[in-house]
């Protein structure tokens, strides 16, 4: 992987040369992890050292669950990252869904200083943070369904380049996870959960599981079920007493939080789930 966080880019190269060196490396990495060539928890760990924060974690918010993807620490006095409670992410979801554009960038600095945040669950658990300095949302993809999102934290004010504006990384990086291969980031998610520990009753937080990490609902976990076992579109709206088109969304939703391409490949994660359970 190509970490240029203290290589010159070439002989005779500006300051200015070597952070846009380090800018152009770590989203061509960015993307390699999200093909499936890297460990996203890799690229992560470089970033946050580039941009200085204590600890960094991208997540999903599947409505209101909150499904870590991968994190990681940039101080390296801590061993263990901090995972996040998804409380600023569901503020944001809540008062500005529709602003929430991939590539966007919020501050906590600037939502401290709205009314609605000092009242929210997300403005008393950050007031009492006295430990940050700073936190920083980068947001990938947002839907009404989930919001996928990286969180930076700051034990010390973050580094500031105005020749290099955060921005133009944020939208990189957004571009990017837009692209990303079909299935990755569900599949990476269970693996999060499994190097972690256990954290649900079912195996690997299993899609048909009651705790499923991929975010679905009892009505989309039992489409799941009944797809699964052979049934098409009218057998389930039968089954369900639903209409078609309410499969459809359903079906539609599953496919957008378990990053599946369509009925073939999530039956392919079904049936693989299966073989690993015995």
């Amino acid at each position: 992987m190509n970490d240029l966080t203290d290589v010159m880019p070439f002989h005779g190269a500006t300051d200015l040369h070597a952070r846009i060196a380090q800018a152009l490396a770590l989203v061509t990495d960015w993307n390699g992890a999200l093909a499936g060539h890297l460990p996203i928890s890799s690229v992560l760990s470089v970033f946050a050292r580039q941009c200085g924060a204590a600890n960094a974690e991208v997540l999903r918010l599947a409505r209101d669950r909150v499904l870590p993807v991968a994190a990681v620490v940039g101080d390296l006095d801590r061993t263990q990252p901090t995972l996040s409670s998804g409380r600023l992410l569901r503020y944001l979801r809540d008062t500005r869904l529709d602003t929430l554009t991939p590539g966007s960038l919020w501050l906590l600095s600037d939502l401290m200083l709205e009314d609605a945040f000092s009242a929210s669950h997300a403005g008393q658990e950050w007031r009492a943070r006295g430990d940050l300095s700073g936190v920083h949302v980068i947001i990938l993809e947002a839907t009404a369904v989930q919001i996928d999102a990286i969180e930076m934290h700051f034990a010390r004010p973050p580094k500031e380049d105005p020749e290099m504006p955060p921005l133009l990384i944020a939208r990189a990086l957004a571009d990017g996870w837009g692209l990303r291969s079909p299935g990755l980031i569900a599949r990476t998610i269970r693996s999060f959960g499994r190097t972690r520990g256990p954290v649900t009753d079912e195996p690997d937080g299993a899609i048909l599981g009651e705790r499923n990490r991929c975010g679905l609902s009892r009505s989309e976990r039992r489409v799941c079920q009944l797809l699964a076992g052979g049934a098409k579109a009218k057998d389930i709206a039968e089954a369900l007493d639903i209409s078609i088109p309410t499969v459809r969304t359903h079906l539609r939703n599953i496919y957008a939080k378990t990053e599946t391409s369509g009925q073939v490949e999530l039956l392919a994660m079904i049936s693989s789930e299966r073989d690993r359970q015995g």
